[in-house]
């Protein structure tokens, strides 16, 4: 038997919202390293922006 669980973008932006960043200590959410959240049908797509060119 399969558990379909269903979330939304904004849950997932929740859930990221709790992963800090280890060397600031401040969430990535607000760091502004999220640059989208795309769910289908294959899961969930996350792009993350790095904060310099050598991360």
């Amino acid at each position: 038997m399969t558990t379909l669980a269903l979330c939304s973008p904004v849950d997932v932006v929740e859930a990221l919202a709790t992963v800090t960043d280890p060397e600031l200590d401040e969430p990535i959410t607000e760091l502004g390293f999220v640059r989208s959240v795309t769910l289908d049908d294959d899961g969930v797509e996350v792009h993350l922006r790095l904060p310099t060119a050598f991360c």
